[in-house]
């Protein structure tokens, strides 16, 4: 990555952090993982698309994904 865009990337995670902008992902990932695993879901392989704050991502990693 080059140093321009980590820079950008670091400002905007520091913007989400500082407004609390993953509440989301602390609110709805256990009813995602739940609804996941009603459906015979299994953690596995998992692919974040790196839109956050990588909040979902780790409650997903706590889990075995």
């Amino acid at each position: 990555m080059n140093p321009g865009r980590e820079d950008l990337y670091r400002g905007i995670a520091a913007q989400y952090d500082a407004q609390q902008m993953d509440w989301y992902a602390n609110a709805f990932a256990p009813r995602l993982f739940e609804l996941l695993e009603a459906r015979g879901v299994r953690p596995g392989r998992l692919l974040d698309a790196g839109c956050g704050t990588g909040t979902l991502a780790l409650a997903a990693a706590a889990r075995g994904w």
